[in-house]
């Protein structure tokens, strides 16, 4: 049976939909990735790789896309393009507050987005923004060799 304590990653991914729940405009923050997407505007965050340099942290590659309802281009770009901003400046100005929060954060940042544009979730073409972060964690429970 598989453990269900969270560990770091965890942690931070709480936190991270929590600081996302506060930025103006965003409905849903869900914890785990939803099968589909209920009521949108929603931010969805997953793990999608790690890399193990330098030991003892591991740098997580985590996507947060910002997805909106679909409906004419004109109008998906112009509601999203504010959503690029509150993103960046949500996760910027609340760094400290998720090391705070995961205690082994030594950092996280945006290393890119992608986007307004379609996003495809579960078979289903949306349109939005995709930020693209760095996390910088160290893991208790993994030991290095």
């Amino acid at each position: 049976m598989a453990d269900s304590t969270p560990d770091e990653l965890d942690i931070f991914m709480s936190a991270l939909q929590a600081r996302w729940g506060t930025v103006e405009g965003v409905g849903a923050t869900p914890e785990h990735p939803p099968e589909g997407i209920g009521d949108p505007p929603m931010v969805v965050s997953y793990f999608v790789r790690g890399d193990v340099r330098p030991a003892p942290f591991i740098v997580h590659t985590v996507h947060s896309d910002l997805i909106l309802a679909r409906n004419t281009l004109h109008e998906d770009e112009e509601a999203a393009r504010p959503f690029i901003l509150r993103g960046i400046e949500a996760i910027a100005a609340d760094i400290y507050m998720m090391k705070d929060s995961a205690r082994t954060c030594e950092h996280c940042i945006v290393l890119d987005y992608i986007g307004p544009g379609p996003i495809r979730w579960q078979g289903t073409e949306y349109f939005g923004v995709r930020f693209v972060l760095e996390v910088k964690i160290q893991h208790a429970n993994v030991s290095f060799f």
